[in-house]
């Protein structure tokens, strides 16, 4: 029997900083904490972001078993939908480019619209190490993940962060004032 989360087959299993481990299936990721606490501040962290406008994946708190056929194991953590297009992060090597590139491939203009609102909303609410995917034939173009904030620094997974210093809070509003510029010359094209 294959590795299993209630059922659901476990295609990848990827490294994570702030939770154990993160398991991907067909059609969701499962974010495994083994500190409830820190699963329940990073699902608010999304939550919050949400309701601020931030056009996140779809996420819920969760309580299943990790099951191999031989063993069952209880888990928590936080389940998301797994996100279709392309993958960026704003703070790798290329990011920026990348979601601009993508960004600029948008031909519908209320998709556009809604890239732009999405960027202005994570700018405002702070989202930190900015990532995510950028499907253009999607009625939901852009999409954010694994949210950090920089409003709201908080201790997730048990590692207490410190005020972001003010050359980090630079190059991050940096990047976001780019894009967002460079997103707006796109949607004037139109």
């Amino acid at each position: 029997m294959p590795k299993n989360i209630g059922g659901d087959v476990i295609l990848e299993e990827k490294a994570s900083r702030e939770a154990d481990v993160v398991f991907l299936t067909e059609k969701n990721v499962y974010k495994i904490y083994s500190n409830s606490e820190a699963a329940w501040t990073s699902y608010e962290m999304y939550k919050e972001a949400e309701a601020a406008g931030v056009p996140v994946v779809s996420a819920a708190r969760f309580v299943s078993s990790l099951n191999d056929g031989a063993t069952s194991t209880p888990i928590a953590g936080i389940m998301s939908a797994r996100a279709s297009g392309r993958f960026f992060q704003l703070s790798k090597s290329g990011g920026e480019s990348r979601l601009i590139e993508e960004i600029g491939k948008i031909i519908v203009k209320p998709r556009m619209e809604r890239v732009l609102a999405g960027l202005e909303s994570a700018a405002a609410f702070g989202v930190s190490d900015a990532q995510g995917f950028v499907d253009i034939g999607s009625d939901t173009p852009l999409q954010f993940i694994d949210i950090h904030s920089i409003g709201r620094w908080r201790a997730i997974a048990g590692s207490p962060k410190k005020d972001p210093d003010a050359a980090f809070e630079r190059k991050r509003t940096g990047a976001f004032d780019q894009v967002i510029d460079i997103t707006r010359s796109f949607l004037a094209r139109l």
